[in-house]
């Protein structure tokens, strides 16, 4: 999708890809973050760090669960 966004030359584009890099608030990982960070700098695409970009990412009363093997 992203691709096909910024491939779009009649009109303004922009895309945005969302960085799972919390581990503490998300299952997010420091290597597969830096990965993406990467990818989006190569591509043009702008990303959302759910680390530094968001205050909430899950609601109150929501708690973190392991992840299944």
């Amino acid at each position: 999708m992203t691709n096909y966004v910024m491939g779009n030359e009649q009109y303004k584009t922009a895309a945005f890809f969302v960085c799972c890099d919390d581990g503490i608030r998300e299952n997010g990982s420091p290597e597969k973050a830096q990965n993406v960070y990467d990818f989006c700098a190569e591509n043009g695409w702008i990303p959302i760090s759910m680390k530094n970009d968001w205050l909430t990412v899950f609601g109150e009363g929501v708690t973190k669960k392991g992840v299944p093997a």
